[in-house]
């Protein structure tokens, strides 16, 4: 129902407003020309109006099924993804209802721009996770090498070193930022890389 939330990605339906114009019929033939659902073998499309129907679908497809992973790695994206600059208003835009592709299981429902611009937000958060978790790591390795190298250490080295471990807190804010990935809540779990949010 216009404006109400989207079932797939929560955003806001905007109010459809007539053009004045009659719809042209969708086709239902455009998974006859399919790459994915054919499973690659050789296409059956005889024209070049079937073969590009065929990637049209195609490529709604494969998006409808990244939109769905995004969604799967972060329920949060379709409200609060940050996407380019100077953009104030966060999350995804869903589309009209009669540009959402019926013919596909799993089918975008939210701008596709702004899934792809997600989608790399996403690649740009994880890795600077993991190059935040890796220095963290670097960092206890030189700690306890410092410890070792003048000999045995003492009683007292060992309890010290081992006693920060928990009050890291360390899979903690993994998962704090692992859950946060392309939000403007976003923040690497330590102190070794900085903390501004990349945008495109």
């Amino acid at each position: 129902m216009s404006g109400q939330p989207c079932e797939n990605c929560h955003a806001s339906k905007p109010q459809q407003r007539s053009t004045g114009k009659a719809q042209r019929k969708k086709r239902v033939d455009r998974p006859l020309y399919s790459q994915i659902t054919s499973g690659h073998a050789k296409s059956r499309a005889v024209t070049k109006d079937q073969v590009e129907a065929g990637s049209r679908y195609d490529q709604t497809a494969l998006l409808g099924v990244l939109q769905t992973q995004l969604v799967q790695m972060n329920p949060d994206l379709p409200t609060k993804a940050r996407i380019g600059h100077g953009r104030k208003k966060l999350g995804w835009k869903a589309l009209n209802r009669n540009n959402v592709s019926t013919d596909i299981v799993r089918p975008l429902t939210c701008n596709k721009t702004e899934v792809l611009s997600s989608s790399m937000q996403l690649h740009q958060d994880n890795e600077a996770m993991i190059v935040d978790a890796r220095d963290e790591l670097l960092a206890l390795e030189h700690e306890a090498d410092s410890i070792t190298r003048g000999g045995t250490p003492t009683y007292d080295q060992l309890y010290t070193y081992v006693a920060k471990m928990p009050r890291a807190k360390r899979a903690e804010r993994i998962e704090i930022a692992r859950t946060q990935r392309g939000t403007e809540d976003f923040r690497v779990p330590f102190a070794h890389q900085s903390t501004s949010r990349s945008r495109l």
